[in-house]
């Protein structure tokens, strides 16, 4: 058989042939209702330097481009410091928290660890910023992650020196948390032409089943 003729036959039963094609395509947007709830969290952290001595931008000694590349450089050292398994493992064993004069103990499981270590991102944005994303499936825990890998964080850039007149600090931006959901490109490539296949042989084994009658 021709592909003409194999046209010809999806032409004559569009209306089954789209029908099913059509539900087919609705299954990714199914799989935004029943995949788990993830919530994404952004931070913005600049790099700030004390000024012991009262250095402005007008004294002599002062370099004001060397001191955004050394910003841009301190930001990528922020960076960095994310990928630092022992950075993370103080971030989650640490997991008390007093509130309203009681303490709280806050479990994290070990396979919710490794989904957060794995979508922890940090990307510098321009000198001395730079934007952290933390994900899980628990919008406490985004909040909880947050406080104790800044903590780190000061910590770790506290002990990096810069000269006698600055010290390094960090002003930390209040977290932003909203839902995050996504249609997962595989599962909509994959129901698009399965769709597409599934449709062509529905139509075809109901000309074939027509003419047999």
């Amino acid at each position: 058989m021709e592909f003409r003729e194999y046209l010809k036959i999806i032409k004559k039963y569009k209306k089954i042939f789209f029908f099913t094609w059509g539900i087919i395509l609705l299954l990714p947007l199914f799989t935004l209702f029943v995949q788990p709830a993830v919530y994404e969290g952004e931070q913005t952290i600049l790099i700030l330097r004390d000024n012991v001595n009262n250095e402005t931008k007008s004294s002599k000694d002062y370099d004001y481009y060397y001191r955004l590349e050394s910003d841009k450089e301190l930001a990528k050292t922020l960076e960095n410091f994310l990928e630092d398994k022992a950075l993370l493992k103080n971030v989650f064993m640490g997991n008390a928290q007093i509130l309203k004069g009681k303490t709280i103990t806050i479990s994290i499981p070990k396979e919710e660890q490794k989904w957060i270590s794995s979508h922890l991102r940090g990307e510098v944005l321009s000198s001395g910023y730079i934007k952290i994303t933390i994900l899980s499936h628990n919008k406490r825990m985004v909040k909880y992650v947050s406080k104790q890998l800044t903590r780190q964080l000061k910590n770790k850039i506290s002990k990096i020196g810069t000269d006698q007149n600055r010290r390094i600090k960090l002003d930390v931006e209040p977290i932003i948390i909203g839902r995050k959901s996504k249609i997962y490109l595989p599962v909509t490539l994959g129901t698009f032409f399965g769709g597409l296949l599934v449709s062509i042989f529905t139509v075809l084994s109901i000309h074939y089943l027509k003419k047999e009658e």
